[in-house]
Parts: structure tokens; C-alpha cells; sequence
């Protein structure tokens, strides 16, 4: 699927992966900072776009705050890995979500 959610989802979901494989935090801040400038949300129409849509601004949210407050890196990666979680965001990943089932919401 190519909907900008989705995209920026997936680049999300990267991000916090290499952070948490020993990519240091000033680099997923450059990361983060490039992918919430680009990404515009947009009016969904369906649940798995309005699931994936919810996610990044709940991202987006944790984000700004952890920018303002300046406070524990780790605090924010947990944050972030939580969001990004299928049971919790509600969105499966790109590569189980195409295995089937494109548009269904937060069932691995």
C-alpha cells in the first residue's frame, strides 16, 4: 500500500528499531524530525488508515513533548515502541498487513 500513513508508519516503525539496535537517539531525532515534516495527515477512509493515522499523531505527540522537555531518551523510545506496537496502534506491520490482509486493524 502506498497511502502516506502507511509510509510513514513503516519509516516510523524503522526508526525506533535501529534506536533500539544501538542507533544512538540524535540520530532517530533527525529521523523523527525529516519524517514529521514530511508526513501531512489527510483525511482517512477507512479504519486501518485512521488506526495507522491515530498512531502517527500519537507518535508525533510523544515526540514533541520529549523535544520540549528534553528528558530521558530511553522514556521516549519506550514510548515510541509502545505506540508502534500492532496491539496497541491498532496497525499491523507492511509485511503482515500485505499478507493478506490489507485493511484489517490490529489482528496479527
Amino acid at each position: 500500500m502506498t497511502r502516506p500513513a502507511f509510509i510513514a508508519l513503516e519509516q516510523a516503525r524503522g526508526i525506533a528499531s535501529r534506536w533500539a539496535e544501538g542507533g544512538g537517539p540524535e540520530q532517530a531525532q533527525r529521523e523523527l524530525t525529516a519524517l514529521f515534516e514530511a508526513w501531512q495527515p489527510t483525511d482517512s477512509e477507512d479504519k486501518a488508515a485512521y488506526a495507522a493515522q491515530q498512531a502517527l499523531e500519537a507518535l508525533q505527540r510523544a515526540y514533541n513533548d520529549w523535544l520540549q522537555r528534553g528528558e530521558n531518551c530511553e522514556e521516549l523510545l519506550h514510548q515510541l515502541q509502545w505506540i508502534l506496537d500492532p496491539a496497541h496502534s491498532g496497525v499491523m506491520p507492511d509485511a503482515r498487513r500485505s499478507a493478506g490482509a490489507a485493511d484489517s486493524v490490529g489482528r496479527p
